[in-house]
This record gives structure tokens, C-alpha cells and sequence, in this order.
């Protein structure tokens, strides 16, 4: 299921559209960017990554650590036609979850476009079927209306918060 792109950086999934990798120490100025938008910081939360060295530590224990200790984290998601970064899907596991939850992310310039649909799309096959997975969760602010609409369309179910948490929880299952 690895194979690489003209960057020799493996990927794990694609699309018609998209690409699907690891992310990398070197993907810091695309992160650095990401977590800075008015959506990330309004819907997922500051992050205090400021500059390029805080994105690599953010790197470090966000995704390269999750990868080493779960086998899966966040993925790049990035245009097949261009190359271009676009944002990030993958699975995220959660002390208080006993299973991991989908999260996903793209640049402002990529709402609206099903590119994020696309992505998270292929990651929950790729959590089901690869990964064995039986069931996902995903978590999204109250007030982010196009997440929650997205879940529901991938297949999410609304379920009861966790932890006395004010945030939408949703459940799939394989």
C-alpha cells in the first residue's frame, strides 16, 4: 500500500484527486501556516505554534510520535495534479476513547471542494480495512456546522458527549 511520490516521501493512500502521507519535519512551514488559519484556531484551538521551530515540535509529538506509538496519526493530504499541500486527515487516539477519532483540516481555499469528504473518505477505509479498526469516533466544535454536516454524510453517527464535553461526538462502525 506504500508507494512514493516525485518528493520520494512515502504515502499511504491516494485518490483521484489526492494524496495521502506521513507528515514530516519538513512540512513544518505548511503546518506552521495551517494551525494559524481562523478555522483551525477557531474550531480546534490554539496550538502556540508561532514559528517554524514550534511547528517542528509540534510535528514531533502531534504526528511522528503518534505514528511510532499507535501506527497511525495525522496524514498530509496534498493535490495529485500539483503537489500542492492542501491540509490534513487522519486518526487521532485519545486517552478517554477506546478508539481513535477521525480529525481532518484543510486551507480555507480548499473548503467546499469535497476534498476533505475525499480524504477522510479514504482514511476510514484504510482505518477499517487495513488497520482493522471496528470503530471510529470524531469530534467537532458545536458551532462547526460543515464538520458536522460532513460526518453525517460519511456515515456518523451523533452520540452523547464524553467526559461532560460541550463538543458534538460522533461513532462509525465497520
Amino acid at each position: 500500500m506504500t508507494n512514493e511520490v516525485s518528493d520520494k516521501i512515502p504515502f499511504l493512500l491516494q485518490t483521484d484527486r489526492l494524496i495521502l502521507r506521513k507528515i514530516t519535519l519538513q512540512d513544518a512551514p505548511f503546518i506552521l501556516n495551517l494551525v494559524n488559519t481562523p478555522g483551525w484556531l477557531q474550531f480546534v484551538g490554539d496550538r502556540n505554534v508561532h514559528n517554524e521551530m514550534g511547528a517542528k515540535s509540534f510535528i514531533q509529538t502531534w504526528a511522528l510520535d503518534r505514528y511510532k506509538t499507535f501506527g497511525y496519526g495525522p496524514y498530509m493530504i496534498q493535490l495529485k495534479s500539483t503537489d500542492q499541500l492542501i491540509g490534513i486527515c487522519g486518526l487521532f487516539k485519545r486517552d478517554y476513547l477506546e478508539y481513535p477519532d477521525l480529525g481532518f483540516a484543510v486551507l480555507p481555499e480548499y473548503n467546499g471542494k469535497g476534498l476533505a469528504h475525499e480524504a477522510s473518505k479514504t482514511v476510514i477505509k484504510y482505518a477499517f480495512e487495513v488497520l482493522k479498526i471496528p470503530k471510529l469516533y470524531a469530534i467537532t466544535a458545536q458551532k462547526n456546522a460543515n464538520s458536522s454536516k460532513l460526518l453525517t454524510r460519511l456515515g456518523f453517527n451523533e452520540i452523547p458527549p464524553f467526559n461532560g464535553s460541550t463538543d458534538k461526538t460522533f461513532e462509525l462502525t465497520h
